[in-house]
């Protein structure tokens, strides 16, 4: 999919502070509007430095609730989730999920202190109706 076909989009997801070692678990129902085409994992934490380029301070699972499906056979540390500072996980093709899809993002902080985790899906919209 690209642009002449839907409206980029994003969504955020974002972890309430984790203690060290801690686990959270946050939900993100799709809109009802339209179809989400993913096209790039993004992930970033608190517990970044400018010098890291290469950071590994979570690991993330993601389950598609309306599903069933596990998108990871187990946790990904996030380097290898969502890239280096420079790049993120593009997917080689567009991963479709219908409204109002409901996934849960399963997030360990594996920094050393406190940590406040964001995830960002980026695609397209394809409108319904």
């Amino acid at each position: 999919m690209d642009n002449t076909q839907g409206i980029p989009f994003t969504y955020v997801v974002t972890t309430a502070s984790l203690a060290a070692g801690a686990v959270g678990t946050v939900t993100l129902i799709m809109q009802s509007d339209s179809e989400f085409y993913l096209c790039e994992w993004l992930g970033m934490s608190t517990a970044e430095t400018a010098a890291d380029v290469s950071p590994n301070n979570f690991t993330v699972a993601v389950r598609d609730q309306s599903t069933g499906r596990d998108l990871m056979s187990a946790a990904v540390p996030q380097r290898l989730f969502s890239g280096n500072a420079y790049n993120g996980n593009l997917e080689a093709t567009a991963v479709k999920f219908l409204p109002q899809s409901n996934l849960v993002f399963t997030i360990t902080n594996t920094a050393g202190g406190a940590n406040t985790v964001t995830v960002v899906l980026k695609g397209y919209k394809k409108m319904i109706g």
